[in-house]
C-alpha cells in the first residue's frame, strides 16, 4: 500500500515542475546571497539556501525512488505472466486449451481433457484464478504508473473474457461471490457478456 502511495504521488506531473521551480530558487537565493553585502543578510539567506538544497535533494532521490520502484513492479508483472505462459507449455498440460477459440472437434476434446478429473479441473481454476488476479493487479499499475502497460494485457484480457467452459465465471463466483448482475471484475474486462451469461446458467457444475 505505501509503495503504491509514493508511485501515485510521485507520478505526478507536478513532481518535476516543482523540481524546476525549486532549482529556479535556490539560483535565486544564491545570487541573493553573492549579492548580500551586509552580514546579517548573508546569515539571513544562508539557511534558506540550504533547506532549498535540501528539498531540491529530496524530490530528486524520492522521484528515482518512485521510477525504480515502477520498474521492478512492471518486472514482477512480467515475470508472473511469463510463469503462467510456461505453465501452459508444460509437457502433458492441459491449459493450453483455456486460451482462444477452436472448432467444435477440438472444443470438445479439450473440455474432457480439463475436467478429465479433479486434478485437471483443480489446475485449471487455479490458473483461471491467478490470471483474473494478475489483469487485476496490471491495470491497478497501469493507473498509477503506466498508462501503456494495458497494451500488454490485451491478449490475457480477451482469453479470460472468451471464458471457455465458464471457469473464470465458476472463480469470480467462488472466490468473489459476483453474480451476473453485480461483479466488480466485470469493470477490468472490455466485454464481460460471456462471463455474465456463464455465471447465470452456471456453465462450470453442468
Amino acid at each position: 500500500m505505501g509503495g503504491t502511495s509514493l508511485n501515485g504521488l510521485l507520478s505526478s506531473p507536478l513532481v518535476p515542475i516543482l523540481g524546476v521551480l525549486a532549482a529556479v530558487g535556490m539560483m535565486f537565493l544564491l545570487m541573493k546571497y553573492r549579492l548580500a553585502r551586509v552580514d546579517g543578510v548573508r546569515r539571513l539567506l544562508l539557511p534558506i539556501v540550504v533547506v532549498v538544497l535540501a528539498g531540491v535533494a529530496v524530490v530528486s532521490i524520492l522521484a528515482r525512488m518512485a521510477q525504480d520502484e515502477r520498474g521492478a513492479e512492471r518486472r514482477a508483472l512480467a515475470q508472473r505472466s511469463a510463469e503462467l505462459t510456461a505453465q501452459t507449455l508444460a509437457p502433458g498440460s492441459t491449459l493450453a486449451c483455456l486460451d482462444g477459440a477452436a472448432g467444435e472437434a477440438v472444443e470438445g476434446a479439450c473440455e474432457k481433457t480439463v475436467f478429465a478429473g479433479p486434478q485437471s479441473t483443480a489446475a485449471a481454476v487455479a490458473y483461471m484464478a491467478a490470471r483474473l488476479t494478475l489483469l487485476a493487479d496490471g491495470l491497478a499499475f497501469a493507473r498509477h504508473g503506466d498508462a501503456d502497460f494495458p497494451a500488454a494485457l490485451a491478449g490475457l484480457r480477451r482469453a479470460i473474457e472468451l471464458d471457455r467452459f465458464g471457469i473464470a465465471a465458476h472463480v469470480l463466483a467462488v472466490r468473489d461471490g459476483c453474480t451476473a448482475e453485480r461483479c466488480a471484475a466485470f469493470a477490468l474486462l472490455g466485454d464481460a457478456d460471456v462471463i455474465k451469461s456463464n455465471l447465470k446458467a452456471q456453465v462450470f457444475n453442468q
